[in-house]
């Protein structure tokens, strides 16, 4: 996951992604928050598992046991954890990446 600190840190991070959540979004307060970018739904559903939602459930130490990640697939995870969420606070663009902030859009 990548932090930007506002809206104007975004569109000189990459122009194209800020003016499709420009589009999507419209103006707001928003933009002077913070934006959290997911470049791809698996990192999404990750950091949900391990910072997010369900945050204290997993870590990253199983003392050789395997790591549950192994096991989930975090595509389909994502996807699920999309169809679900608040979409005031939560973006996915075309091209599977996904905006987040804190103040709705």
């Amino acid at each position: 996951m990548k932090t930007f600190n506002n809206f104007k840190e975004l569109m000189e991070y990459d122009s194209e992604l800020a003016q499709d959540l420009l589009k999507e979004k419209g103006e707001g307060k928003w933009q002077e928050e913070e934006i959290y970018y997911h470049v791809t739904i698996e990192d999404y559903a990750e950091h949900e598992l391990y910072d997010g939602w369900y945050e204290g459930t997993l870590n990253n130490d199983y003392n050789g046991a395997p790591d549950p990640l192994d096991f989930i697939n975090l595509k389909e995870f994502g996807e699920s954890l999309a169809n679900s969420w608040d979409n005031g606070i939560s973006y996915k663009t075309s091209h599977g990446e996904v905006l987040q902030t804190t103040y709705v859009w």
